[in-house]
């Protein structure tokens, strides 16, 4: 029973935690881009979508991890896609102004892995993280 309660505890802490970040995503994103309603409306469907998903995959990280890694990347890539089809014209332009600004923290992030002398599985391991977290 106390294991129940503590396992309960824990999905809602998590689902807490998840809840606010998804906000804060699109409180950035509203700030950063000036989206309009409309456009709220289905980046907050976006968010949750992508929530959902990474909840879904994240149960294979302990289980296969060259599976999760697989569809954490197209989670990422899908999206990517779907922010920017939702942008438009002047939207965009700042949107890659970040992608540009995060390619170079990636490549910055990986340099440090390789000069720590991390190997290749655990590199692919932490630019996972590491996207999940941007």
């Amino acid at each position: 029973m106390k294991n129940i309660i503590l396992l309960l505890f824990a999905i809602l802490f998590t689902a807490n935690l998840s809840a606010q970040t998804d906000i804060a995503k699109i409180q950035k994103a509203q700030a950063s881009y000036s989206l309009d309603e409309e456009q709220t409306i289905a980046y907050k469907k976006i968010v949750n979508r992508y929530s959902k998903n990474l909840a879904d995959i994240k149960q294979l990280e302990a289980t296969d991890a060259d599976l999760y890694q697989q569809k954490m990347m197209a989670l990422i890539h899908g999206n990517e896609s779907s922010i920017k089809r939702l942008l438009n014209a002047e939207q965009l332009k700042v949107y890659q102004a970040e992608k540009i600004e995060k390619r170079k923290a990636r490549a910055a992030f990986v340099t440090k892995m390789k000069n720590e002398g991390k190997t290749k599985e655990e590199m692919k391991k932490a630019l996972v993280e590491w996207q999940i977290a941007q």
